[in-house]
């Protein structure tokens, strides 16, 4: 006997099983996956849109995974609207290589971003100077969250930016992602790792990825942490130059100048007057030589 398809998207995944949230009733649907999809090799990701099943049994099947809009691998998510990139200003302090791969993943997936500097009450001037140095030229929207009398008003403004939309925290391990869904989401309650000393890096304390919904509208998924992060495998050396948008209308003399050593580029004269970032920079020609060896 066929039962009815169910739409709904993806909140939860653990275990091979998936918590499917119903788009018209708001019921949550344990789910395994279509044994045809498991032999395509298809994983679904968090916020996937899907079509489920009711099998004779009563259990419940994802039979259909539709077109997604975009997708992250790490962390493994779909369809987001908006990345909090979440780095603190000490201990540890921010790692600009693992920042500089995250916005150019957003970028790719025209995702909005919105940055966020933790543990600003233990750092100190210099470690904000660098961070405006590393960012200047850009439009990024930044916040600066420490355990200050600020400290409610920017989660405040943050939340506010995420409502009606799928968004996901992303960032180093101890950076203090769980923290701040916590007090953007005080039902939540993930779990808070310390720092180890030995390695400046926080534990992994969110052990798996799910979709938090926000009391105005919208939901937010908490993801483990990391230390690092590869380009997707479609950017190209030649395509690199599109997800820094500092590049952006630069006006190169060749519409194919990859900033590199073509004559009467752009991008070079900015850097001689100091108008877009050295760091910004230095990180793109990193990539660029990486993207030559297609990793």
């Amino acid at each position: 006997m066929n039962k009815e398809k169910i739409e709904g998207f993806i909140i939860k995944g653990i275990g091979g099983f998936y918590d499917v949230k119903s788009t018209d009733t708001g019921e949550t649907i344990r789910c395994s996956l279509r044994g045809l999809l498991r032999l395509k090799n298809i994983t679904p990701a968090i916020g996937d849109h899907v079509i489920v099943n009711q099998e004779d049994d009563g259990h419940y099947v994802i039979e259909e995974i539709k077109e997604r809009r975009n997708y992250f691998l790490r962390p493994p998510v779909a369809n987001v609207d908006t990345a909090v990139l979440v780095f603190s200003m000490n201990n540890p302090p921010p790692n600009f290589g693992v920042m500089t791969k995250l916005l150019v993943q957003c970028e790719y997936n025209k995702v909005e971003v919105i940055l966020c500097f933790t543990k600003s009450d233990l750092a100190g001037e210099k470690a904000l100077s660098n961070i405006q140095d590393y960012l200047y030229a850009t439009d990024y929207p930044m916040y600066i969250v420490g355990f200050d009398e600020e400290r409610d008003r920017m989660i405040h403004e943050i939340r506010e930016r995420l409502i009606g939309k799928t968004s996901f925290l992303a960032g180093p391990s101890g950076t203090g992602k769980s923290t701040l869904i916590n007090a953007m989401i005080p039902e939540a309650q993930m779990e808070i790792g310390e720092i180890s000393k030995k390695v400046l890096r926080g534990r992994h304390t969110t052990r798996h990825v799910e979709l938090v919904p926000l009391e105005a509208g919208g939901a937010i998924v908490d993801t483990p942490g990391f230390t690092s992060i590869e380009l997707g495998e479609n950017i190209e050396r030649e395509t690199l130059k599109y997800y820094f948008r500092e590049f952006d209308n630069a006006g190169c003399k060749f519409n194919d100048c990859v900033h590199l050593n073509e004559p009467n580029c752009a991008i070079k004269k900015q850097l001689e007057r100091k108008e877009i970032s050295p760091q910004r920079y230095k990180f793109y020609l990193q990539l660029l030589e990486k993207t030559e060896n297609k990793y």
